[in-house]
């Protein structure tokens, strides 16, 4: 089983000395192996022990929708991917135009990478945004997406919070709530195939 992970800061964020952040891993994570990709794959590799994954960090097409150039995607689009998971659009009130344009930009890149019929799960909003979040439901619905509720994690039993000085930092999951986004997408994987 092949699995690419999309996604921003959440999924995986490299080094940022302005914010303190000095690993390559979901942001707020206390090390790679506690986010919720490698979390996600230990409880995959449970059921399809040789899985493999790649993670995409797509944060640059989601700051410049429309004028990014979708073909320096193409090594993982060549991955080929089985199951595709895609945590997008977050924090987008920043900037308006992301709202505006990303319900025909959110699928025409899960239509790029998707080279061979995958299943695509595609996380809901972490933090609070109604405009992004109809958006991922909708594209759901218009596309037999799997659709994995994480809005409900955005509180501070889940959350990074006093664990970082950085409030942006702070602001992201913790191992905790890292854990409860990985366990709801074993979920949905378990019930596609068993």
């Amino acid at each position: 089983m092949r699995i690419l992970f999309v996604g921003n800061s959440i999924t995986q964020a490299g080094f940022d000395t302005m914010s303190g952040w000095y690993r390559v891993c979901g942001m707020a994570a206390t090390c790679a192996e506690t986010d919720y990709v490698h979390l996600t794959m230990d409880g995959v590799r449970e059921f399809f022990p040789e899985s493999t994954f790649e993670v995409l960090d797509a944060s640059e097409y989601e700051k410049n929708l429309g004028a990014f150039d979708i073909t320096e995607y193409e090594p993982a689009r060549d991955f080929e991917a089985d199951i595709i998971i895609v945590q997008m659009i977050e924090k987008s009130e920043n900037n308006p135009i992301t709202t505006q344009n990303f319900a025909r930009h959110y699928e025409r890149l899960i239509n790029y990478l998707n080279k061979r019929g995958a299943i695509i799960l595609c996380l809901g909003c972490f933090w609070e945004n109604s405009d992004g979040e109809a958006i991922i439901r909708y594209a759901c619905n218009r596309n037999g997406y799997i659709y994995v509720e994480i809005g409900d994690l955005n509180t501070p039993e889940y959350k990074a919070g006093d664990q970082h000085k950085n409030e942006f930092v702070a602001d992201h999951p913790s191992d905790a709530g890292m854990e409860a986004i990985a366990e709801r997408i074993i979920d949905k994987i378990k019930h596609r195939f068993f």
